[in-house]
């Protein structure tokens, strides 16, 4: 390979880097806002899966359910 083409190679990889890390750091922020609206709701949600085993139920549902 060409220096250039190495050179080439090295600024792109970096640039694919930074758009990898500004897609994860809004992915977390996204994330982060749906839990603080689950959290403080005050309507009953909570997440099961097709079992019926409870993984959360959010504050107000437990509340709720005494």
């Amino acid at each position: 390979m060409h220096p250039k083409e190495g050179k080439k190679m090295s600024r792109i990889y970096r640039a694919l880097e930074r758009v990898e890390e500004e897609r994860k750091k809004k992915a977390e922020e996204e994330k982060q806002k749906f839990f603080t609206l689950v959290e403080y709701s005050r309507d009953f949600i909570a997440v099961a899966d097709l079992n019926d085993n409870v993984g959360y139920v959010n504050p107000a549902g437990r509340g709720m359910l005494g």
